[in-house]
């Protein structure tokens, strides 16, 4: 069958690197990523979102995956943050996203991204 089933988490993988800025907590935020799963040629969308926030003033996400499975077509800001949030473009590999507030910690909790992926037509012998 040439049709395979694909479980996103083992083939994206998001490294992220934030500055923790505020003294008084002690948590880290938490950056997810979305499970979703789809057959060859299908397009999904993978959501990241930031959830237990204490505070911060700049984070900066690498987006890498399985670049023979998937391939990365657009990104939609989820506008969570205020500040300024940056970008590459959807062929740069890995692709970053990082943004940064320099006026005060914060502290919002929600998406950050939508990620959407094609996912290529592969032959049976790649497993």
């Amino acid at each position: 069958m040439f049709k395979r089933f694909l479980a996103v988490f083992f083939v994206l993988v998001i490294t992220a690197s934030f500055g923790v800025i505020s003294v008084a907590a002690e948590d880290s935020p938490t950056f997810t990523v979305s499970d979703a799963s789809a057959n060859a040629g299908d397009d999904i969308e993978v959501t990241l979102t930031c959830e237990g926030n204490p505070g911060i003033t700049a984070w900066k996400l690498d987006v890498s995956y399985d670049r023979d499975v998937m391939q990365l077509t657009d990104c939609n800001i989820g506008g969570t943050f205020d500040g300024v949030m940056t970008s590459k473009s959807v062929d740069a590999y890995p692709y970053t996203l990082s943004w940064s507030n320099d006026l005060a910690d914060d502290t919002s909790n929600g998406t950050i991204a939508v990620l959407k992926f094609h996912i290529k037509n592969l032959s049976q012998n790649y497993f």
